[in-house]
């Protein structure tokens, strides 16, 4: 990863002057994310990608063109793309104004907002952007996306004595759950996969990636984004662990999509389908820092100790996984 002298730099070679009051945000699970202050283009935001991970430069790419493209189609309430320099492995946006909103803060209007968001994308052009990360044309492909993390998961937790916690959770609890959610899939089910409209979307997206500024939303976070199915986009809205929604909330967001939204006329079925397959995905998300790579890039971004971000994630998977059963 580049120090901050050396992002600093590279950042003023493109600006022609040095950017002041560099400092780090808060937030940054898959990247650095720095703020500053410019002369002539105000504050920006600076993303700076954890290199050292195989998908660092997708990541950048992805994020970029998506935003370029919704620059072009005039979507507001993003980040503008003002530079990228994908050797030095960083970008940089227009700094967007907010905060994130609590649990306890979000409200049925905001939902809405957020529907709203994603219906003026379903509307749009989707340009040539690349398919959106983790996105499946297929149920298999779903099934096999959980089936490796659950792969991924256990050979990790026979390492050694640290993973003890982990092995017991998996073959007592996750394990079980998932040959139970999956004995109900049936056949029949791959064929409403057949019928896919494909629309533009952060795909990574939920209330951890938007921010409020008085009564206004905007939305961050786009490196994942791209075309996807909008069912799988509102099973991991209803899902998303860091800011979760209620129950009422994921209905009011789900039923706005139906009614405005444009949609094939499997969408509905389809996130039927999908929501108990989300279930385990989210909780092996939760789970990924077991896993080393995933657990470097998430020490790079907010440096927590590893072993009590282990215990808390592990605590987070089971809570979920109680409100699951």
């Amino acid at each position: 990863m580049l120090s901050l002298t050396h992002t600093d730099k590279a950042i003023e070679r493109f600006f022609g002057s040095q950017p002041s009051g560099l400092k780090v945000l808060s937030g940054g699970r898959n990247n650095r994310v720095l703020q500053a202050s410019h002369p002539r283009l105000g504050n920006v935001v600076i993303k700076d990608y954890f290199r050292e991970i195989p998908d660092s430069l997708e990541r950048l790419r992805r994020e970029w063109n998506y935003l370029s493209h919704l620059k072009k189609l005039q979507i507001p309430d993003v980040p503008l793309p003002l530079f990228k320099d994908t050797k030095n492995g960083f970008s940089v946006f227009s700094y967007v104004k907010g905060r994130k909103l609590l649990c306890s803060e979000i409200t049925d209007a905001y939902i809405v907002c957020a529907a709203q968001h994603i219906v003026k994308l379903s509307q749009m052009s989707n340009g040539r952007i690349d398919m959106a990360k983790g996105t499946h044309s297929t149920l298999a492909g779903h099934i096999g996306e959980v089936r490796l993390r659950m792969n991924r998961l256990r050979e990790v937790s026979e390492r050694g004595f640290r993973d003890i916690a982990l092995r017991e959770f998996l073959t007592n609890y996750l394990e079980p759950l998932w040959e139970a959610k999956l004995a109900k899939v049936g056949k029949k089910d791959e064929v409403k996969f057949e019928t896919i409209k494909w629309n533009l979307s952060p795909s990574d997206f939920g209330f951890h990636n938007i921010l409020l500024d008085k009564k206004n939303l905007s939305f961050i976070d786009f490196e994942y984004a791209g075309i996807d199915d909008l069912a799988k986009l509102t099973t991991d809205f209803m899902l998303a662990p860091s800011v979760p929604i209620t129950i009422d909330h994921s209905y009011i967001f789900r039923e706005y999509l139906m009614s405005h939204a444009d949609l094939d006329c499997n969408f509905s079925e389809r996130v039927d389908i999908l929501y108990p397959i989300a279930q385990v995905k989210w909780i092996c998300i939760i789970l990924n820092d077991f896993i080393d790579l995933e657990s470097d890039r998430k020490r790079f971004a907010d440096h927590t100790k590893n072993s009590d971000r282990l215990e808390k994630q592990l605590a987070l998977a089971r809570l979920r996984l109680s409100q699951v059963i």
